[in-house]
């Protein structure tokens, strides 16, 4: 944690910041290339999901059985998101498995051909 005259050097120029969030495009030109789903584009996502739907609660974690598989689990509170993700995850290929009306298990790569 961080007290004192440091938050002030710490906020400095925080408002200049200027990143440019990828299109939900943009982000699957990328996973496709890469044929991974990286961590920041799960954060890209669930950004463009709180822009889009309003305020949600959502946040990504993982299961100790699944430990092996490149996976996580993206959990909100809103159906509409879900539906949006697994449309997403459809439209790359990759697996995913609805654990609950909350709860999205997603592949971070492609299953291997059998």
């Amino acid at each position: 944690m961080v007290h004192g005259d440091y938050m002030d050097y710490l906020n400095e120029g925080v408002e200049e910041f200027d990143h440019e969030i990828p299109s939900l495009e943009q982000i699957k030109a990328g996973i496709l290339r890469r044929q991974y789903v990286n961590s920041e584009d799960i954060g890209y996502l669930g950004y463009i999901l709180e822009q889009e739907l309003g305020s949600l609660k959502f946040y990504s974690t993982w299961v100790e059985e699944l430990k092996d598989e490149p996976h996580e689990i993206i959990n909100t509170d809103n159906k509409e998101a879900i539906k949006r993700l697994i449309n997403f995850w459809n439209e790359i290929g990759f697996e995913y498995r609805k654990k609950s009306e909350s709860e999205l298990i997603i592949w971070k790569e492609p299953k291997p051909s059998a």
